[in-house]
């Protein structure tokens, strides 16, 4: 029992899985998302990733690795603070780079990309529930849905969609796709998120 999905890059008609188009806990992997959304601010001209950026313990989300382990204030690029994002799934990382993005860019993303099961909600740990059931879902579906996802039991939301940042196995493949097709931005934006996720 499962979720996989697997292709051949460039030709996402060779794709093939297990519940892949069920949505599912992506953990760490909305990260990726945040990445494209930041390469794309970055070619528009609307993040400069030369800005330096002063990291501060304990402002942001907690975690095992990267800036989140520092004791001390430390200062860096934004190029950096993305770098570390991806390659050590750094939470702080994460979160300065959420903060620092333009309003509406992380949903520009996923919408022009096309990437219409990712829901993202950047502070890990954070209950947050999705306004609606489905994209196109009457008031009533929307309504019914929240009421299910509020009413669920708190020991089991861990794993649980409604509750954390989500996605399918397929998506996820589409999102590697585009970034190594240089559809996700331009082919320097996208060369570098390659060489991110490679390091």
């Amino acid at each position: 029992d499962g979720w996989c999905h697997a292709q051949v890059i460039g030709d996402p008609g060779t794709g093939i899985g297990l519940r892949s188009s069920a949505r599912v806990v992506i953990s760490s992997m909305y990260k990726v998302h945040l990445m494209v959304a930041a390469c794309r601010s970055n070619q528009q001209g609307l993040l400069d990733f030369d800005r330096r950026i002063r990291v501060e313990p304990g402002r942001y989300a907690p975690g095992p690795t990267g800036f989140a382990l520092f004791s001390d204030v430390v200062e860096v690029s934004l190029r950096d603070v993305v770098r570390s994002m991806i390659t050590v799934s750094d939470n702080t990382s994460a979160g300065i780079v959420y903060e620092l993005l333009p309003s509406g860019a992380l949903e520009d993303t996923l919408s022009r990309l096309e990437l219409t099961a990712a829901r993202i909600f950047p502070h890990p740990g954070e209950r947050s529930i999705p306004a609606s059931a489905e994209p196109g879902a009457t008031a009533a579906e929307d309504a019914a849905y929240v009421i299910a996802a509020f009413a669920a039991d708190d020991a089991g939301t861990e794993f649980d969609p409604a509750y954390y940042s989500q996605s399918t196995t397929a998506e996820m493949c589409t999102v590697l796709d585009l970034i190594w097709t240089d559809t996700a931005a331009d082919a320097a934006q996208c060369a570098f998120m390659r060489q991110l996720l490679a390091e």
